[in-house]
């Protein structure tokens, strides 16, 4: 996987570039037009010491902050997709990544390699450039293949690509078995960090602020992209469950030896195992509606029944088949596995919204499935 950093993105876009751009994407003239106004024309200076310079007008450039910067960059860099042909690309405004699947190591940095050069010259005829410096490379791998110790050899323009064993993408720590240890690693450092700030204030605030305060400040950070360290091993599933016991003991005032399932039941916070169980239904749900990412809609097949009967109401899905321990961890196969948990009423939901009010309600976790969940991996 290739992970590219661009040198002040949106400050670079080209406006004559952008605008023909949107032509070629089927904007109105005048839609077209107003997009002019609004990118060129623009001046800007700086104050330092109660002084100010002069104005110099913006040649270039997207407005950072506002609602029509990244996605006038989305739509900037639309165009990519036809020029990368051996790859599968994955864009979010400024940051992008390539990804080659393979077995043959050499294969994967030839191709790896390739679309690099090609990319490169993209940037290159549309005003762009790479921070090498900050463009990165990982090799992802499972950790019951025994290859030996290859390295990727990437360059360009002469100048080696880094190969790196931990990279931050959209707030995700990933690590080439995906075993997400050094995510969990920060998730827990930073509630630390809020549980001292918890301690601190406790005795000047009431219960139900400092609860509010939890769903604020702390719960955020389990949460965000939770379905997808769900397949983490135990140990890291326990280190994370003791920092959120943690952090309830600071929420209710309460000492080492207060029982956890108190601390839930007073707080109204749910396990982490069941929050990261919901959020992965919820994905499951889009996917089944299609208003998930259209790369994962196509692995899920509904199995539609001979016969209408009550006992066959539910939704029955099938996915990716799962004979390896490690890929039963997959998202896909554990978001089936909890699926098929459901009420038929909830999986039937008319809206993702109505789908969450319902799960949130659902008990379905009392299901025997889950009765030794809590046990098995928390503390």
């Amino acid at each position: 996987m290739l992970f590219l950093d661009l040198a002040k993105a949106f400050d670079t876009v080209d406006h004559d570039i952008m605008l023909y751009k949107l032509r070629c994407l089927g904007f109105r003239l005048s839609t077209r037009i107003w997009f002019e106004s609004y990118l060129k024309g623009r001046k800007q200076c700086t104050i330092v010491g109660g002084h100010m310079s002069s104005e110099k007008s913006i040649q270039c450039g997207v407005p950072q902050g506002s609602i029509l910067g990244p996605l006038l960059f989305s739509l900037y860099v639309n165009d990519i997709d036809q020029h990368l042909k051996m790859s599968q690309k994955f864009l979010y405004a400024d940051d992008t990544a390539l990804v080659v699947p393979g077995h043959n190591l050499c294969h994967i940095q030839k191709t790896l390699s390739s679309e690099l050069n090609v990319i490169g010259k993209w940037f290159c005829a549309n005003k762009l450039s790479m921070n090498l410096t900050k463009t990165n490379c990982m090799l992802f791998r499972s950790k019951f293949l025994r290859w030996p110790d290859f390295k990727l050899n990437l360059k360009y323009e002469n100048i080696p690509i880094k190969e790196v064993n931990v990279f931050k993408y959209l707030g995700v720590f990933l690590d080439p078995l995906l075993t997400f240890e050094c995510h969990a690693k920060k998730i827990i450092a930073k509630v630390n960090q809020r549980i001292g700030m918890m301690w601190r204030i406790r005795s000047c605030i009431s219960k139900n602020l400092a609860i509010d305060l939890y769903k604020s400040l702390i719960d955020p950070l389990f949460l965000y992209c939770c379905h997808l360290y769900d397949a983490c091993s135990v140990s890291t599933a326990r280190q994370l469950q003791t920092c959120q016991n943690k952090a309830l003991r600071a929420v209710l005032s309460k000492g080492n030896r207060y029982s956890t399932d108190l601390l839930h039941s007073e707080s109204e916070v749910e396990w982490l195992g069941v929050q990261r169980a919901k959020t992965t239904c919820t994905e499951i749900y889009k996917l089944v509606n299609n208003i998930g990412p259209r790369n994962l809609c196509k692995f899920l097949e509904i199995n539609e029944p001979c016969r209408v009967l009550r006992s066959n109401a539910k939704v029955k899905l099938s996915g990716p088949s799962a004979k390896l321990v490690a890929t039963k961890q997959n998202f896909l196969v554990r978001g089936i596995r909890y699926w098929d948990i459901l009420d038929a009423h909830v999986q039937t939901s008319p809206s993702l919204w109505s789908f969450k009010a319902r799960i949130k309600k659902s008990d379905f976790f009392n299901n025997a499935h889950f009765t030794n969940y809590k046990n098995l991996m928390y503390v």
